[in-house]
């Protein structure tokens, strides 16, 4: 157990660090739409599959629109 406390559990405050770099950061711009964010605030984006892409480009640009949609 010792080693999994080392190797992958971390303090609580980690788990908001992402969401909190998603949200507020000046980093994440309309460029980066595709693209994942990892945990600790960091920018991936590297096999994002296309069926995502599309259905988050708009419906004039050839997408299915799911974020206006939604």
């Amino acid at each position: 157990m010792a080693i999994l406390n080392v190797t992958m559990l971390h303090e609580t405050i980690f788990g908001a660090y992402t969401q909190l770099y998603a949200g507020l950061s000046p980093q994440v711009k309309r460029e980066h739409c595709g693209e994942y964010i990892v945990p600790w605030g960091r920018l991936w984006g590297h096999h994002v599959r296309q069926d995502i892409v599309k259905a988050m480009e708009m419906e004039e640009k050839g997408g299915l629109g799911y974020g206006r949609k939604f």
